[in-house]
């Protein structure tokens, strides 16, 4: 018996190796015969026609409502779906967008995320995640600083479970991601910072630190600090003349001095959506390199 081995085809195939005849004592007479019939010709195997490859380079929108955990009502949230994503099996981590006060998940849009993610579909890292706008209702939005009845427990309770029974996500940490702005970045570093079992990633742009009043359980400085665990890729960013950007720095210190280094960006600009929007490219380039497809067209190396 020996084991034969054909390359390419991933697979093994047994052979048996049969006995030789055994000696003959006589030599035995052999008639030869002529067939004169028309020899069939061998089967050939059928040709498989594959499955033509997607040709969309471009991903959807979509618009979705899910049911609140907390606030009594059905809540609307935007959905970027990569390209081809209809006609594949595949599971995307999903990263979450928060917006500022007093705007909603349009906000996003504004700043000309849609347009950027449009540029860089086609095969570049944006078109392999999905991308979630989420809603932050009134008035856990505002009106709440973390735990049970907050927007911490809408988020995992309510988008999060709802995002990963409508969509084929990637379950995990290393699937998910959260995005804030000011009031909304504050949101996400408290959020993350509480779950980095569930959350691998946070973007904070120019977080509202200086005018949160959290209490300590809650608070985003003190957790910088006090946390067991934090999530493994931390993005900061401010304007330069940006009224939040003394406590991006002061949080970004205090994860220093834990040994946690987190990527601090201070570009030109106030606190507003010009800074924003110049920033987004960076917050696309973080996200694709904390989901281990980096894209040096974004500008952060993986």
């Amino acid at each position: 018996m020996r084991f034969c081995f054909l390359l390419g085809l991933g697979g093994a195939l047994l052979a048996g190796c049969l006995p030789g005849p055994a000696a003959l004592t006589q030599t035995p007479t052999v008639t030869a015969r002529v067939s004169t019939a028309t020899p069939f010709p061998a089967a050939s195997a059928p040709t498989a026609v594959p499955t033509p490859p997607c040709a969309d380079v471009q991903g959807t929108w979509t618009d979705f409502h899910y049911t609140g955990a907390v606030v009594p009502d059905e809540i609307p949230a935007k959905a970027y779906l990569p390209p081809c994503y209809d006609e594949n099996a595949e599971r995307y981590p999903v990263a979450y967008f928060f917006h500022g006060k007093p705007y909603t998940e349009t906000e996003w849009l504004d700043l000309g995320l849609a347009e950027l993610v449009d540029q860089d579909s086609g095969g570049k890292p944006v078109s392999s995640m999905i991308l979630v706008l989420a809603r932050l209702p009134e008035p856990i939005f505002s009106g709440t600083d973390g735990g049970p009845g907050s927007y911490e427990t809408e988020f995992i309770d309510g988008l999060v479970a709802s995002v990963d029974q409508a969509f084929r996500t990637e379950p995990g940490a290393a699937g998910r991601a959260v995005v804030g702005i000011s009031r909304g970045g504050v949101w996400a570093l408290e959020i993350g910072f509480r779950h980095p079992d569930q959350i691998g990633a946070v973007a904070a742009l120019s977080p509202a630190l200086a005018v949160n009043h959290a209490r300590p359980d809650y608070d985003p400085m003190r957790l910088a600090v006090v946390a067991p665990a934090l999530p493994s890729e931390l993005l900061l960013i401010a304007g330069d003349a940006d009224w939040a950007r003394q406590g991006t720095e002061d949080l970004a210190s205090a994860l220093e001095q834990r040994g946690t280094i987190p990527i601090l960006i201070i570009v030109p600009g106030a606190h507003g959506d010009s800074t924003w929007t110049s920033v987004l490219p960076e917050v696309l380039g973080f996200l694709s390199a904390a989901f281990a497809a980096p894209d040096p067209d974004l500008g952060i190396p993986g």
